[in-house]
């Protein structure tokens, strides 16, 4: 009987040991911080939407679309000040109302605003010009720009362009709003093109946390759904696919499902307030993968202080880290350059703050590889 206890014992500890998420523990990854302030010669007046980067031989570049100048401003992080700013044109043929959406390739600028992608040169010329209701070998027609039919770019924020072959993953929909499938468009010559990628059912109801987030590197396809925690590997060469489950020690690992007979506001406050698990991005200055994912909120209150927390992940999507990051930064989306990952911080989160300085949160992180 003792005997018997004993093993229990031993057996309860072990499963204990197997299933500690070993974020916290890890000797392998080591995270700094460094607040940065950059210094701007005129009032701004707004803090950025979105910021996308770029990172040279010598300097780590930050780009973001400045809505009242209509222009996007070009930040040098090395050095620590305003770079240029790539003025742009409202009519003409190089005309664009407002950026959405951006990625900085290394001679082009994709950027979305609905309908069109643009293609634009870092003289501020437009150099390709792509209809999202006219492109080539999309299998539906019936678009609603406003609603989940059709094509969806769901990266918070951020449309996810293949630099190497001018190609955006994209979410499709059909004309029922069901998910068809995931595939891409050759921002190029407008050709759509499907992925052979097996999506998981989706057995409850989460709303628009079932649309999925997609990135492309190399020849691995990588989504989620903003609702679980699980990371989809498709391997374009082998033609196979993997599920990943990276749990968070810190949330729950799903989130709350929404009624089937929700309206609207309702649909929309569950978007807004949910644990959410964002986009999977690789960062190739140290071989590793992040995942933003944000805590439940319950009211509109609580959003501009909202928990954020990364996961750092090897090339093979093991979680090496899990940290709860700082309060204070404006937005999940980030900037991945050769001295660490950057957000925009928000100036109300700071004391003392000058508008003529834009503040930025640096977060170092180092890997020992023994």
């Amino acid at each position: 009987m003792f005997r018997n206890i004993f093993f229990l014992l031993v057996l309860i500890f072990f499963a204990a040991c197997s299933t500690k998420n070993p974020t916290n523990d890890s000797g392998l990854i080591s995270v700094e911080y460094d607040t940065i302030q950059i210094p701007i010669t005129e009032r701004y007046l707004q803090n950025y939407n979105h910021i996308t980067g770029y990172s040279s031989d010598s300097l780590d570049l930050i780009y973001a679309y400045n809505h009242f100048l209509h222009r996007i401003d070009i930040f040098d992080v090395t050095n620590r000040r305003c770079f240029t700013n790539i003025l742009l044109k409202f009519e003409g043929p190089d005309g664009i109302n407002s950026v959405g959406d951006f990625t900085v390739c290394d001679n082009m600028i994709y950027a979305y605003s609905i309908p069109f992608y643009y293609g634009i040169n870092f003289s501020g010329k437009i150099e390709t010009k792509l209809d999202q209701t006219k492109i080539i070998n999309f299998p539906y027609n019936d678009f609603n720009l406003s609603g989940r039919r059709g094509i969806i770019m769901a990266n918070f924020m951020e449309a996810f362009v293949n630099c190497e072959y001018k190609a955006m993953p994209v979410a499709v929909y059909k004309n029922d709003n069901s998910l068809h499938g995931i595939g891409f468009i050759r921002l190029d010559s407008g050709t759509f093109e499907m992925f052979d990628v097996s999506l998981p059912e989706i057995k409850d109801n989460y709303g628009h946390l079932e649309i999925p987030h997609i990135n492309w590197v190399g020849d691995k396809i990588i989504y989620n759904f903003p609702y679980s925690s699980s990371i989809y590997v498709y391997s374009i060469d082998e033609r196979t696919q993997k599920e990943i489950k990276v749990n968070s020690v810190f949330t729950k690992n799903i989130a709350d499902k929404l009624n089937n007979n929700s309206n609207m506001i309702a649909q929309m406050h569950h978007q807004m307030f949910s644990l959410q698990f964002l986009s999977v991005k690789y960062d190739p200055f140290r071989d590793l993968y992040y995942r933003i994912h944000m805590a439940p909120i319950n009211n509109m209150d609580e959003m501009f202080d909202r928990e954020l927390y990364l996961t750092v992940m090897d090339n093979q999507f093991n979680c090496l880290k899990e940290l709860k990051l700082p309060r204070g930064i404006a937005s999940p989306s980030y900037v991945i350059t050769k001295n660490g990952i950057i957000f925009q911080m928000n100036p109300n989160a700071i004391t003392d703050t000058d508008e003529n300085i834009m503040y930025l949160m640096q977060v170092k992180i180092s890997r020992d590889i023994e």
